[in-house]
């Protein structure tokens, strides 16, 4: 199992530093606790519900909720935990959830339940950290295993900025696997209709900065979206919801399946899958990503919600402490 990089102190210089610029007083930690139900864990901050992990091995192991600060919504309810008058589109969206869409041959992207949970365990550490260790199996459509995971999520918070830390250790069996190089993968976000592009209200952004550009199918160190999203009493405020890749991570920097609709996922297995369809690199496609037999590669991504609207500056300073978080 891996283990958290962000200690106490640099989690602190890190939230600082979302705040540089406001006059606003210094951000305030916020209490964590995890609480257990019969399908999944809630993650409370000050009381207040900051994300809803499934973890059940009848089910997709997957966060199906995530609220930035006053519970406003970031991720689509739909299908795991439909909310009135959202999109019903791709029911294989499943709010932030990790799949791909050849894995060793088989589509796992458009499976209903993802890699299956073996075992999971909770954690609070030092600094106000909240931590959701699980493993899990890859499996095939005949129930073999393709490759085994062991993930980590890491959250922290105070009362301007919410993170999780994403961590997957995957490791082959004893055939080896290999992931695809296809659109549908790997780590994955469906936001909230609020964020959609394609509705005129929100914003995007990438370490690419180029305003107003298309990000899907680029590489890029981080992507961001930005829009005012309603409280549980209907206020509006402006909301970003940053996703970053860790230049440790294969195939970094990561291309994004970013679609205007809501879907962002960073694929580090793609890329000759995002060229033209005559581009004569699809002639031939590449095998993709191997893992011989029991050998391992990990990866991890951070995932930001902050109030107000960070610019790429902001955000690029943030992206900066986190890789040098996770240097080797």
């Amino acid at each position: 199992m891996m283990t958290p990089r962000m200690n106490a102190a640099l989690f602190a210089a890190f939230l600082a530093s979302a705040c540089a610029t406001s006059t606003k007083a210094p951000p305030r930690p916020e209490v964590l606790v995890l609480r257990s139900g019969e399908r999944s864990v809630q993650v409370l901050a000050d009381d207040e519900t900051f994300a809803r992990v499934v973890l059940s091995p009848a089910g997709p192991a997957v966060i199906e909720e995530l609220r930035g600060h006053g519970g406003r919504q970031i991720l689509r309810g739909f299908p795991l935990h439909p909310r009135t008058g959202e999109s019903v589109d791709h029911p294989e969206h499943l709010s932030m959830w990790t799949a791909h869409g050849s894995v060793s041959g088989f589509n796992l992207w458009n499976d209903a339940i993802g890699p299956r949970l073996t075992g999971h365990a909770l954690r609070m550490r030092p600094g106000g950290r909240a931590l959701i260790e699980m493993t899990l199996d890859w499996r095939a459509p005949d129930g073999s295993t393709l490759c085994n995971e062991a993930r980590t999520y890491t959250f922290q918070s105070n009362d301007q900025v919410r993170t999780i830390d994403v961590e997957h250790e995957l490791t082959a069996t004893g055939n080896g696997v290999t992931f695809g190089d296809v659109r549908e993968g790997f780590f994955a976000l469906r936001l909230q209709d609020g964020l959609r592009i394609d509705r005129g209200r929100a914003s995007v952004l990438t370490s690419l900065n180029i305003e107003g550009h298309d990000p899907y199918g680029l590489p890029a160190r981080w992507i961001a979206y930005s829009a005012p999203l309603a409280d549980e009493d209907g206020a509006l405020e402006e909301v970003t919801v940053c996703v970053f890749d860790s230049p440790t991570n294969p195939g970094y920097p990561t291309r994004w399946f970013a679609r205007p609709y809501g879907l962002v996922a960073a694929n580090p297995f793609a890329r000759t899958a995002f060229e033209e369809p005559d581009s004569l690199t699809n002639l031939t496609p590449p095998e993709g990503f191997r893992l011989k037999a029991y050998e391992s590669a990990s990866f991890l991504y951070r995932v930001i919600v902050a109030r107000g609207t960070l610019d790429a500056e902001e955000i690029e300073a943030l992206w900066t402490a986190f890789a040098g978080e996770t240097a080797p």
